[in-house]
């Protein structure tokens, strides 16, 4: 169940996780939502050093992160300060500020720090190239451009921002005052803006193996990216979309075998009732346009509950396993006198052998072990 404050266009979240002193705030802006390339994320430093300049003597740390779908600030600070906070954006008054040359300048220039390291790492450059192969999507907008947005563009999304639906997600003692001080009323609701149309896929690309020494010329490698809707997953309580996706979509693919195919699935992130992947295979010449069509039918075609549970189950299951295998291997070692002894620094047997029936009385809460 997810609180609205009705009247100020606010949700709240509780989160049983988090400190009590501290709580998140989402603006469900993104990158793909920029009118001009990079506002979002200089709108979150911005945001986060007007925080820390209105509240500073009571704050702990706040930080922030910018990705396609959401702009998040977390907060921690003395609860007073807290509460102050929250009443604060619940009035509007800390989302109301103005754009001041100096600090726009600072920020600009550490987030030209910031980028020189992102825009070097392989991952996300390869990742913003599959995003570009749908040119039709808003998902293609990168996260930032060589060209800054102006000051006056980066206010046109204060002013919009301070006015927009925004979740604040808080640990139960902060839900408790926010009950006890506002009007809210509950309501089953998705946090993300709800989009209902499922989504074709999108442009593909293919290339041919330029390194014949390590690759036969006659054959091609393609990628294709696509989007999968998750509105069938809305149902499970477990938030784990993304790998219940793939491994759907994995077994899928094991289709492609049968054609002499090889293919990798990579790259995949949960955006707004969707996840996006993209597939990377090898295949021969003149038998791209095929793989092609195969690999559109499967990700077009929607999940059904049938795939959902059993991945869903096969999920549980190895994790399961996982954990075991863990444990098992823990057990081989701390059953180890030999191992123990050189990590205690006195050697002592009466502490090995503490140690040693310690560890392995709680493992033989969860695992079978014979140890005597």
């Amino acid at each position: 169940m997810i609180n609205h404050s009705l009247e100020n266009k606010f949700k709240f979240l509780v989160n049983n996780n988090l400190k009590e002193n501290e709580f998140r705030l989402y603006f469900l802006h993104g990158a793909r939502d920029d009118k001009y390339v990079g506002t979002s994320h200089l709108y979150e430093h911005l945001f986060v050093q007007h925080i820390l300049d209105k509240y500073e003597d009571d704050l702990l740390n706040v930080n922030g992160a910018t990705n396609r779908d959401l702009i998040k600030v977390s907060i921690s600070g003395n609860l007073d300060c807290l509460c102050r906070i929250i009443d604060d954006l619940i009035k509007r008054k800390t989302l109301d500020f103005e754009v001041q040359d100096n600090p726009y300048q600072l920020q600009k220039e550490i987030i030209e720090q910031e980028l020189s390291i992102h825009k070097n790492n392989p991952q996300s450059r390869i990742q913003q190239l599959m995003y570009e192969k749908g040119k039709d999507n808003d998902l293609a907008k990168p996260l930032y451009s060589k060209d800054f947005p102006s000051l006056e563009e980066v206010q046109e999304l204060v002013d919009k921002l301070k006015i927009s639906e925004l979740t604040l997600v808080v640990p139960p003692n902060l839900m408790k005052y926010i009950k006890e001080e506002y009007s809210i009323a509950k309501k089953s609701e998705d946090i993300f803006q709800d989009n209902n149309n499922y989504f074709e896929v999108v442009k593909e690309s293919l290339y041919r193996v330029e390194d014949t020494l390590l690759a036969n010329e006659n054959i091609l490698i393609g990628i294709q990216h696509g989007l999968i809707s998750i509105k069938e997953l809305e149902d499970y309580s477990d938030f784990y979309y993304i790998r219940i996706v793939t491994n759907i979509i994995n077994n899928r693919l094991k289709s492609l075998r049968n054609l002499g195919v090889y293919f990798n699935l990579c790259f995949p992130n949960y955006h707004r009732r969707e996840v996006s992947i993209s597939i990377m295979f090898s295949c021969k010449a003149n038998q791209e346009n095929l793989i092609f069509r195969r690999i559109s039918e499967i990700i077009s075609t929607p999940l059904s509950q049938e795939e959902i549970f059993q991945k869903h189950h096969e999920e549980e299951t190895e994790i399961s396993v996982q954990k075991n295998e863990i444990k098992e291997q823990i057990a081989v070692l701390y059953s180890n006198e030999d191992m123990i002894s050189k990590q205690t620094a006195d050697k002592d047997p009466e502490r090995i052998l503490f140690i040693q029936d310690l560890i392995l009385k709680n493992l033989k809460k969860t695992i079978i072990i014979n140890h005597n």
